[in-house]
């Protein structure tokens, strides 16, 4: 599986993140890392330990309010190795960083990315 398509996966499995008036860096994230989390349970069954392995910078690029209410989100992802692996060494870059966009809305438990 190339790692791009992991960033790709953490865009799209997002979680909740509680906070209140419009989505702050620090929600954003949480969001991010929660659907890290997730990664782990996607490479357990291959052997990797995604946490002890890799870790993934988010980086916002911007936030803006939408007209309907949400808010749109740009985040940078950056893989990098935190030790040596296979096809890889520590501190390197694992792949292009990627850039996502989501949108965010205030649910009933918290901010729901889109």
């Amino acid at each position: 599986m190339q790692f791009s398509k992991s960033i790709s996966i953490i865009a799209l499995s997002f979680a909740l993140a509680a906070c209140s008036g419009s989505p702050s860096d620090s929600d954003v994230q949480a969001v991010f890392k929660d659907a890290v989390k997730q990664l782990e349970q996607v490479y357990a069954p291959l052997g990797i330990n995604f946490s002890d392995t890799f870790d993934v910078e988010t980086k916002i690029k911007n936030k803006s309010k939408q007209d309907d209410g949400r808010w749109l989100v740009q985040v940078e992802m950056t893989m990098r190795a935190k030790k040596d692996w296979a096809q890889g060494k520590k501190g390197e870059i694992v792949g292009a960083p990627q850039v996502s966009t989501v949108h965010m809305q205030k649910g009933d438990n918290g901010w729901i990315a889109e």
